[in-house]
C-alpha cells in the first residue's frame, strides 16, 4: 500500500490510465508489463545532472525537484508529485546529457518505463503515441505558463499564485527550493511569508 493514496502500487498507474486517458482496464493492465516500480529515498536521483535520461516515470507517492546548478547551488525549475509524470524529455528524445536534475524530496516510489520498453510499446500499440503526447503538451503549458508569470508578476504575486495554484509546493518542498523557483533569496522568502501571516 502506498502513502496518502492506500492503493496498491499498480491501481494508481492503471486508475490514472483510465480516468485520465480513457485507457480500458484490461488495456492499461496489460500496459503495467512495460514498467517497473522504484523506490528512491529522501535526497536520491532519479537522474543526476549530465546524465542521458533513459525513462519516463509515473509518481505513485512522495515528491521531486527539478533542478539545475548555477554557482555550485541547486536551484529548483519544477516540482512533481503523486499523479504525475517525470522526465526530461529533451534528454530523452535527443540521448544528450541532461542540464537538469531530478532528486526526490521526500520518499518516492514510482513506476518506470525505460526508453526501449517506451519504444517497444507504441511499437506494439501505436495508439499510445497520442497519451506521449498529451503528458508532453501538458508538461510543455505548465513551464509556459511558469516562465510568463516570472517576467509579469512581483515576487510576493508569484509566491501568491503558488500558494493558490500549487499548495503542495508551499506544503512539502524545502524552503530553499521554494525560493529559487521563484527566483528570489530565502531571506526574501521569509519576508513575504511574514507579510502575508
Amino acid at each position: 500500500m502506498y502513502p496518502r493514496t492506500g492503493l496498491p502500487m499498480p491501481g494508481i498507474l492503471l486508475e490514472h490510465l483510465n480516468r485520465k486517458f480513457g485507457v480500458p482496464e484490461p488495456e492499461a493492465a496489460a500496459l503495467l508489463d512495460f514498467f517497473q516500480p522504484v523506490q528512491l529515498k529522501k535526497g536520491a536521483h532519479l537522474l543526476e545532472v549530465g546524465q542521458i535520461c533513459m525513462f519516463s516515470a509515473f509518481v505513485e507517492a512522495g515528491a521531486l525537484v527539478y533542478y539545475q546548478l548555477a554557482d555550485g547551488r541547486e536551484h529548483a525549475c519544477d516540482f512533481a508529485f503523486e499523479q504525475s509524470w517525470v522526465s526530461q524529455i529533451k534528454s530523452f528524445n535527443y540521448q544528450i546529457p541532461s542540464e537538469v536534475g531530478i532528486k526526490a524530496i521526500e520518499p518516492v516510489r514510482l513506476q518506470r518505463i525505460s526508453r526501449d520498453r517506451m519504444q517497444e510499446l507504441l511499437a506494439r500499440h501505436p495508439q499510445y503515441h497520442a497519451i506521449r503526447g498529451a503528458i508532453a503538451e501538458e508538461s510543455f503549458l505548465e513551464m509556459n505558463e511558469r516562465n510568463l508569470s516570472h517576467g509579469t508578476l512581483s515576487a510576493e504575486e508569484r509566491y501568491l499564485r503558488l500558494m493558490r495554484t500549487r499548495p503542495d509546493v508551499i506544503r512539502r518542498a524545502p524552503q530553499h527550493y521554494i525560493a529559487t523557483y521563484l527566483g528570489i533569496l530565502p531571506e526574501s522568502l521569509s519576508r513575504i511569508r511574514k507579510r502575508i501571516q
